[in-house]
């Protein structure tokens, strides 16, 4: 039995099945890219499935998609001719690649309402293999609330049964696991994204309390409404007031309207030399950031995990989040930063000043012992084998 279990985990292999990986759309693709990323590392094999995707998005993620393969992940795209949030591309791109030796040891359906995770629940019944599902937030309350009538008939279809017979729901936080029926909560496994601490980090950090000195604190995200970007623009003024050179640097994706919108708010408070606009950053640029930023701030409405705070956090940066971001939890637990109890102005500049005026080399050890303890991609891939093994048993 010991030389089969040695064999077994020497041997795992996921395939992960997904709509357009697209770095710049979110949280989804990055988190799934991290995902691979650190799992490969950990001794796991991983395919990459992506439906849906266009040939101006495989070239605008090439660098990521390179660094992949360089790990060993393998990747097949079925082509669209339009970008989509559906995974709807030509399903002929796929049978060549799933006509191949290799069977995997599970099976990942990434979303719930895409033509992926269908492709992907279609191949593990052909193969009888178990496969999970990662919602990725799709099946959390706010979410749900969205698109009720398309929704209620992709479940009455197909998306009910996907998600009875599946073998477990992976979920990121506390909170997204509270958000499942009842049905599906016995089905959970809580799996955070895990994150890696920074070796070049400098030895001591200057009091933020200079109010002489620049401040930059840091939104990285879509510019979508659920973000709250409004309201951290209107809580500028406050921080300004107190900490007159404060700049914010706001990085993510969005589209013309959403940025113009943010402009306006950002001309009608008189702030513009106080906000910059970045739009979407890369890994690289992102990191680029970290280095001079003193906090990072996500006044978020509903947020699944956000994969941005553990990567801040393993740049021992201090985190200001609202109480309805996933990993809320740890920042708390570690006092690693500050929670946004109530989204208001007050509230979020309160918040942030209050980071601003603390100790700063404190935040950072906190920051840093919430990666060691509770976000170490080491524990996470031994979870993750340890979720294979036991489903492959059954």
């Amino acid at each position: 039995m010991k030389d089969f279990e040695n064999r077994f985990l020497s041997q795992m292999c996921i395939f992960h099945f997904c709509s357009a990986l697209d770095l710049a759309k979110g949280g989804r693709a990055n988190g799934l890219v991290s995902l691979v990323t650190q799992l490969s590392q950990f001794g796991i094999q991983n395919d990459i499935f992506s439906s849906g995707i266009t040939r101006e998005q495989i070239a605008r993620n090439s660098i990521c998609f390179a660094e992949l393969l360089n790990l060993g992940v393998n990747i097949r795209f079925s082509i669209s001719h339009v970008e989509n949030e559906y995974g709807l591309g030509n399903f002929m791109d796929f049978r060549a690649g799933l006509k191949h030796d290799l069977v995997p040891d599970l099976i990942v359906l990434h979303q719930v309402y895409t033509l992926s995770t269908l492709i992907g629940f279609w191949y593990a019944k052909k193969i009888n293999v178990p496969y999970v599902v990662f919602p990725h937030g799709s099946l959390t309350l706010y979410i749900e609330s969205h698109s009720k009538l398309i929704k209620s008939i992709a479940n009455r279809l197909v998306v009910s049964r996907i998600l009875r017979e599946a073998n477990a729901v992976i979920v990121t936080c506390e909170s997204e696991k509270k958000d499942l029926i009842k049905s599906l909560q016995s089905k959970a496994v809580l799996l955070t994204y895990g994150a890696e601490i920074k070796t070049n980090l400098p030895n001591s950090i200057e009091s933020l309390s200079d109010k002489e000195s620049i401040k930059r604190i840091l939104f990285c995200g879509r510019f979508d409404k659920v973000k709250n970007i409004p309201l951290l623009l209107a809580a500028m003024p406050l921080i300004i007031n107190r900490y007159p050179n404060t700049i914010l640097d706001l990085a993510g994706s969005g589209s013309k309207k959403e940025f113009d919108e943010l402009k306006k708010i950002t001309a009608d408070l008189k702030i513009e030399n106080n906000v910059v606009f970045h739009g979407w950053v890369n890994k690289i640029r992102l990191e680029e950031l970290f280095k001079v930023t003193n906090l990072l701030v996500l006044p978020s409405k509903s947020e699944n995990f956000a994969l941005v705070v553990s990567e801040a956090l393993s740049s021992g940066i201090p985190c200001v989040v609202s109480k309805f971001v996933g990993v809320s939890d740890i920042v708390a637990r570690h006092k690693a930063g500050v929670i946004i109890e109530e989204l208001t102005v007050e509230s979020v500049a309160a918040s942030v000043i209050k980071v601003l005026d603390g100790d700063h080399q404190a935040y950072r050890n906190a920051a840093l012992r919430a990666v060691d303890e509770d976000l170490n991609w080491s524990k996470i891939a031994l979870k993750w084998k340890a979720m294979i093994r036991s489903l492959a048993l059954d």
